[in-house]
């Protein structure tokens, strides 16, 4: 199964990519870097090597074969969790795979961040905070989000468990190639979180504690 679905995302890519030399498609990652110096680089490395990453910080993998499976991921999540409500942006990539719908048939209210007072309040009584993001870097696992309206960063800071999906044209080799992204959108500010698995922190002792000023969990959906 597990090659079955990276088989998919390696054809979603070379989609990608023949879309882009036809000169309607979003930028494929081999032709994000500012001096071309990834037009080699396998995008199926990417991939992986973002799994690892995020991996070895804690947080959870899953490439979804499509919007069906990627909605069954969160529900199975929500239902170990007991969770009765979710938090999370109002964006498309959410509306677009089903998922306030999914949950909603399965009992867990979703509480869109629509702009209205008292979202973050909801949000600290949701078991699951769901969000898109804006990029994500292969090389440490890392996620990229730029807050802005619907896109409230408290969805990955108050909620227990953090759901992510991210879309494959939004993986990045490293931070190489964030950045003139950003600087290109005009994005070069406080405004951008970076999410490296779930929040960490240590006493004097060197004890350290997960989930004390953030979420306990950080799952990735790859939507391919």
């Amino acid at each position: 199964m597990r090659e079955e679905i990276l088989g998919k995302i390696r054809a979603a890519l070379a989609g990608q990519l023949e879309d882009h030399e036809q000169g309607h498609g979003l930028r494929p990652v081999a032709d994000q870097s500012p001096n071309n110096g990834a037009a080699q680089l396998d995008l199926d490395d990417v991939v992986q090597r973002f799994e690892t990453e995020l991996k070895k910080v804690g947080g959870q993998f899953y490439a979804a074969e499509n919007a069906q499976a990627a909605c069954e991921y969160v529900l199975n999540l929500a239902r170990s969790q007991g969770v009765r409500s979710a938090a999370g942006w109002d964006c498309s990539v959410i509306r677009d795979i089903g998922l306030v719908e999914a949950l909603g048939g399965a009992g867990v209210e979703f509480i869109a961040d629509t702009g209205g007072d008292g979202f973050i309040k909801r949000a600290l009584d949701a078991g699951l905070g769901i969000s898109g993001v804006d990029y994500a870097l292969a090389d440490t696992g890392t996620l990229v989000v730029l807050s802005g309206p619907g896109h409230a960063r408290s969805v990955s800071l108050v909620t227990p468990v953090h759901v992510a999906l991210v879309k494959l044209e939004q993986l990045l080799p490293d931070l190489n190639d964030l950045f003139p992204l950003l600087k290109e959108k005009g994005s070069l500010s406080s405004a951008i979180a970076l999410i490296t698995g779930p929040s960490r922190t240590a006493d004097i002792e060197m004890t350290l504690v997960v989930g004390v000023h953030g979420p306990q969990q950080v799952h990735v959906v790859l939507l391919s």
